[in-house]
């Protein structure tokens, strides 16, 4: 019987720490988003930029005029990707190089 409600109060105290967590992004966004709306000017670097579309928090806001952005990104492959995906927002720079701390 013990371990039965061990194994019940763990999966509740799972459960409510998922929803916490997911309430908490939903907050974050919502107030970042509004931050980005308020400003005129953002000036935006991504360091591991991936092809910029595929799990990435930034990819509205890297379109948007107002974000001037530099993307790096190492890899070749993934560089190509990232480049076309940006290819016609002039205000977005792509660079391919290693960020490292030497």
């Amino acid at each position: 019987m013990r371990q039965r409600t061990v194994r019940a109060m763990k999966r509740l105290k799972s459960l409510v720490a998922g929803r916490v967590h997911r309430l908490l992004h939903v907050l974050l966004q919502h107030s970042f988003d509004a931050w980005v709306a308020r400003q005129e000017q953002i000036r935006l670097i991504q360091l591991g930029a991936n092809d910029g579309v595929m799990a990435d928090p930034v990819h509205e806001i890297v379109k948007l005029p107002k974000a001037t952005s530099l993307l790096v990104e190492p890899v070749p492959l993934v560089f190509d990707r990232l480049s076309a995906t940006y290819r016609s927002y002039p205000h977005v720079t792509s660079v391919r190089a290693a960020v490292v701390p030497d």
